[in-house]
């Protein structure tokens, strides 16, 4: 049940192709105090919008949100790095059909930080102490 678990299961699921929303969290992400997150996003020659994540340079897992409204965060797309023997870093350039409204970056500690980067973006879905609208 610790924001890390949370965010590996998540990843987990969203590489098998299964939906995931969270509505409820029993605990809060932490969150890093000195936690920036920095995007470039322009469009693609072959059609769409290149997202390239610029900070943090080695996130635990990524995902960017590029859909149309929605008071929530959707995932349209998302990366992540890959433990083990032959570890695999996550990818730090991203395709997505439409200009991304928000991007979500959990690093290792499972700490969360979320960049809205235009109109029309997502409300945070889930709040720690202090953090409710």
């Amino acid at each position: 049940r610790t924001p890390l678990a949370i965010a590996t299961a998540r990843a987990r699921l969203l590489r098998a192709g299964a939906g995931f929303l969270v509505q409820t969290l029993d605990a809060s992400f932490p969150k890093t105090p000195d936690a920036s997150v920095r995007v470039r996003s322009k469009r693609a020659a072959e059609g769409g919008w290149e997202v390239t994540l610029l900070e943090p340079k080695e996130p635990a897992a990524w995902a960017i949100d590029a859909e149309d409204g929605g008071s929530v965060f959707t995932c349209s797309w998302h990366g992540e790095r890959t433990l083990g023997k032959k570890s695999v870093t996550c990818p730090m350039i991203a395709l997505v059909p439409r200009p991304p409204r928000a991007v979500r970056v959990y690093d290792d500690s499972g700490a969360m930080t979320t960049e809205v980067l235009g109109k029309g973006a997502p409300q945070l879905a889930l709040f720690g102490e202090g953090d409710a609208p």
